[in-house]
């Protein structure tokens, strides 16, 4: 079909980016759970949104500008393995912390 509104996509992307950021800075300034799965977790979703509208920004231009369609699914293949090998590795942690503090 093709990409309808790239200024759109760019844009919530642009977005998505900031406030991911800010919410990183707030998860590493949380010294009191620092460290812990759950902020580990949370810190992995945070890093994964990131990676994701870092890549929603470069598949959008390289689509729009070069037509490079095939990126963007190859992009988030990229990303589905990062996050659940590091899905996985917090999954085989959990048995050995407990979650209460």
């Amino acid at each position: 079909p093709g990409l309808s509104s790239p200024e759109a996509v760019l844009a919530t992307a642009a977005l998505g980016l900031a406030v991911n950021f800010w919410v990183l800075r707030v998860l590493d300034h949380d010294h009191d759970h620092a460290g812990r799965v759950h902020h580990r977790a949370a810190r992995l979703h945070v890093l994964a949104d990131l990676a994701g509208s870092v890549l929603a920004i470069l598949s959008t231009t390289l689509y729009w500008l070069g037509g490079w369609a095939w990126v963007d699914p190859v992009a988030t293949l990229g990303i589905t393995v990062l996050v659940a090998t590091a899905g996985f590795r917090l999954l085989r942690e959990k048995p050995r912390e407990s979650c209460h503090h």
